[in-house]
């Protein structure tokens, strides 16, 4: 569930992201570079969450 609108209710906000990259870490191919937000998919979006992977240990 997103936000209120101007009139009090909620409304669902598309939420989404993007991997941009990928790369192999003991044998394991994860995204390793990733943006995510609402609005995803319209001119609204913007990224507020970013992460890069640069290391990954499997047990």
């Amino acid at each position: 569930m997103g936000r209120k609108n101007q009139d009090s209710s909620y409304t669902y906000i598309p939420f989404g992201g993007e991997v941009l990259e990928e790369r192999t870490f003991g044998g394991f191919t994860i995204p390793s570079q990733i943006n995510a937000g609402w609005w995803f998919g319209t001119d609204k979006y913007f990224d507020f969450f970013r992460a890069n992977i640069e290391r990954a240990e499997f047990f």
